[in-house]
């Protein structure tokens, strides 16, 4: 019996510098969330959107990004990218893992994470 322990989906990421919005640039972004499948690069002028779009194959055991830490800024500190996922599937809200129910919502109300989280966020 085959497992099923990953999956391809589009990632927008937001606040990459404009220099950076290029596809081994994406390649490289890409690789940080498992592997990268595809990078968006469309052509003409709205290539340089507000984000760089990604697919990338990603191992749904591991807690989904809610941002990925790229590069650094002028003064030293590390720039923080923000991260959407394009049609996601069902997803914990408590532990952001991925999960498969037929009945729905019942992954988050039943995870040993819920109610865990502190003021601010992880």
């Amino acid at each position: 019996m085959n497992e099923f322990s990953s999956m391809e989906i589009w990632v927008r990421v937001y606040n990459v510098p404009l220099g950076w919005m290029q596809q081994k640039m994406g390649e490289r972004i890409g690789d940080r969330f498992g592997s990268t499948v595809a990078v968006d690069m469309r052509p003409g002028d709205g290539r340089w959107g507000e984000y760089l779009r990604i697919r990338a194959k990603l191992d749904i055991s591991k807690r989904l990004r809610g941002h990925i830490f790229v590069g650094k800024r002028e003064d030293g500190s590390s720039r923080a990218c923000s991260v959407k996922y394009e049609r996601l599937p069902n997803f914990c809200f408590w532990c952001g893992r991925y999960y498969w129910t037929s009945t729905w919502g019942i992954g988050s109300a039943s995870c040993a994470k819920r109610g865990t989280l502190k003021k601010g966020g992880c």
